[in-house]
């Protein structure tokens, strides 16, 4: 994790979000992490003094990039603001900000759910889950957040131990990033209907459950066969 974290205070404008690579350490260019930008309202705190993390062009191949954001390649995000945090309690100096951390800094508290430091004090507050059209295989539509828990895992799967939040990307997929893997479902009408996983390390999908819809009126649990995976996974709708 970064020394620094804005909190909620805005950075910037731009009319799309997107999940980006950042090189926070100016001391060390290899160290990348992975961040997800948002929308936050107009009245949180503005950011109090310029930053060099913000977009720039970096090509992968030839050399590591100045402090600053990797934007070679980013994946989309639909800007949802699950945090609720205003700005007030930004983390990070104006020397970090401006001209990059070092790996000596000191790292915050981390909240291990949100990924957010302690001292944002962000929500959770838990925003409306509207239900979307936009998944051409859900008719009768599916809800922009679904709750899924993962029990049972050992090893180097023993992290992803928790409850966790699914948001909606678009189409018929959704997703979660925990300890920096990416958990994709998505769901498919074809001959069974439905709700397929994608988990870290394993390029084919299991399949959860069939005939249950996209609304899942009811919780599945599906017990995850494979040796990597001796772990069950419980969906129901975040409500």
């Amino acid at each position: 994790m970064p020394p620094v974290n804005p909190c909620g205070a805005i950075v910037g404008r731009s009319r799309t979000c997107g999940q980006w690579e950042v090189n926070f350490f100016r001391d060390d260019p290899t160290k990348i992490t992975t961040i997800k930008t948002y929308f936050v309202p107009e009245t949180n705190a503005w950011l109090p003094w310029p930053t060099i993390f913000c977009p720039d062009f970096w090509i992968r191949n030839e050399t590591y990039p100045l402090p600053g954001v990797v934007l070679d390649e980013y994946i989309y995000y639909n800007g949802a603001d699950v945090w609720h945090c205003d700005g007030a309690n930004l983390v990070g100096n104006r020397q970090q900000w401006e001209e990059g951390c070092l790996t000596t800094d000191p790292v915050p508290e981390y909240d291990p759910v949100t990924l957010c430091p302690v001292a944002c004090e962000c929500g959770p507050v838990i925003p409306p889950n509207p239900i979307h059209f936009d998944c051409g295989y859900c008719p009768a539509g599916a809800y922009t957040r679904y709750r899924f828990t993962i029990a049972g895992a050992t090893g180097t799967a023993a992290p992803y131990n928790g409850t966790w939040v699914l948001e909606w990307q678009g189409g018929c997929d959704w997703l979660v990033t925990i300890q920096g893997d990416d958990f994709v479902f998505f769901f498919y009408s074809g001959v069974d209907a439905t709700w397929r996983v994608v988990l870290p390390g394993i390029v084919a999908w299991d399949a959860l459950a069939a005939g249950l819809g996209c609304l899942i009126p009811k919780s599945l649990t599906k017990a995850l066969g494979s040796s990597s995976w001796p772990a069950s996974i419980a969906m129901e709708p975040d409500l």
